[in-house]
């Protein structure tokens, strides 16, 4: 069993049903599940492997589980699989968080970086070995 108090436990077992027993690695996921608005304003049914599978994939469909976490949590056949779940429970395809957004970010800044310290100094070498010619007064160009 996980580390949660008995009030913690009694409320996922209230919940999750026979889950809570199947999957302890996930009683801090469903105590957060459980903390949610969004979660008690989606079950629309008393069956717990239902209200656990539209909890996971709101969650997932917020941002707030990984895809990883939501396969793990729902053992779809592939990740295909999860998205026609989304699909079907009406929820909105998966948004990344604003972190993994982030981290996108810096590394897209990263690399656009260290390619233009690369082609500046490629120029550079280029323009350097050029030799000087004096522009042509009918050149468009000049």
């Amino acid at each position: 069993m996980s580390d949660i108090s008995e009030k913690e436990w009694q409320r996922i077992r209230q919940h999750y049903g026979d889950l809570a027993y199947e999957h302890p690695e996930m009683h801090s996921m469903m105590l957060d599940l459980l903390d949610t608005d969004a979660l008690d304003k989606a079950l629309g049914t008393d069956e717990p492997r239902t209200n656990f599978k539209r909890s996971v994939l709101g969650a997932y469909a917020d941002g707030r589980l990984s895809e990883q976490q939501a396969i793990d949590a729902l053992d779809p056949r592939d990740s295909a699989e999860l998205l026609v779940a989304l699909g079907d429970a009406g929820l909105p395809m998966p948004q990344p968080s604003a972190a993994e957004v982030r981290g996108q970010a810096e590394t897209v800044a990263r690399f656009f970086l260290e390619n233009r310290e690369a082609k500046v100094s490629e120029v550079l070498e280029i323009v350097s070995r050029a030799p000087d010619v004096t522009a042509d007064p009918d050149d468009e160009l000049k």
